[in-house]
């Protein structure tokens, strides 16, 4: 683990036990821990703030038009959705 200087070890966050704090020495790097902490939980709200825009977006569904010049085709546009007028 880069940030005490120790091997790393596997593990288990979900099975973590007050006993492998102590083992890992945890305490001599409680500014190193909380950092770490914090940035994971900034993690999973940028996590949860993308699930929330797929999910909404999943449902979306584009119609487009062909946008003409000149009577040329010069490229496609995307038909305005009901929901954003």
């Amino acid at each position: 683990m880069e940030e005490t200087g120790k091997d790393a070890v596997e593990v288990n966050l979900k099975n973590l036990s007050l006993a492998k704090v102590f083992e890992l020495d945890l305490g001599k790097y409680d500014e190193q821990v909380m950092a770490i902490c914090h940035e994971a939980k900034e993690e999973a709200k940028n996590e949860d703030a993308i699930q929330s825009i797929e999910n909404a977006w999943k449902g979306t569904h584009f119609e487009f038009y062909d946008y003409t010049k000149n009577g040329l085709l010069v490229t496609f546009l995307i038909k305005q959705p009901e929901e954003i007028r």
